[in-house]
């Protein structure tokens, strides 16, 4: 089960699901190593620079994305996207992970899937979206990012799938995140639009 993460409305053929995202975004792959190494390489020399007062800037951006990958990779993530401009004129980093999974617990007696969401993931707020319910988890905090902290804001979504035998996963972090209230409702209407195939 794969999905695609893309800013316009087209869907690629293996695909049973489409996430719609604003901005600038880009998809690294998961499958072959050296590619995501070079597309992680390409895009930091974009966002940073290639001059050389940048280079230890570019270094230490290029290692900590492509751990992140590579943890998102050994996490049994499906798909990995990065964001270059959060929002016009927001150059702010942030990472999606997608994946799927089973619900947290079975042989529950619920009569609606809000309950068996709040049953499964009691740590997590049920939110009723646009396409139904999904469970949600907000958490700010603080980075040290070489010698500066910065804010931080991670978001974690359960979606139930149509078979209703397994959830979508999906995991938003975003660093250097002062008005993590703004950032919540943009990423809930991300997730409010997936279109499953």
């Amino acid at each position: 089960m794969t999905g695609a993460i893309e800013t316009r409305t087209s869907r690629s053929p293996d695909s049973d699901y489409t996430i719609l995202l604003p901005g600038t975004w880009a998809t690294i792959p998961l499958d072959d190593e050296a590619a995501f190494e070079r597309r992680v390489g390409n895009i930091v020399k974009r966002q940073v620079g290639t001059g050389d007062r940048q280079a230890r800037q570019r270094r230490q951006m290029r290692d900590e994305l492509v751990k992140t990958v590579i943890d998102a990779k050994a996490g049994g993530a499906d798909s990995f996207a990065l964001s270059l401009e959060l929002l016009p004129g927001v150059p702010f980093p942030a990472a999606m992970l997608t994946s799927v999974d089973g619900w947290a617990i079975d042989g529950i007696t619920v009569t609606s899937v809000e309950e068996r969401l709040a049953a499964s993931f009691p740590a997590f707020e049920t939110l009723p979206l646009g396409g139904g319910h999904v469970a949600r988890r907000a958490e700010s905090g603080r980075k040290v990012i070489g010698s500066t902290v910065t804010p931080t804001l991670r978001m974690d979504y359960r979606v139930p799938r149509p078979d209703g035998e397994s959830i979508l996963k999906i995991t938003i972090s975003a660093p250097m995140i002062e008005q993590s209230e703004l950032f919540v409702a943009l990423f809930d209407a991300m997730v409010d639009s997936i279109i499953w195939n």
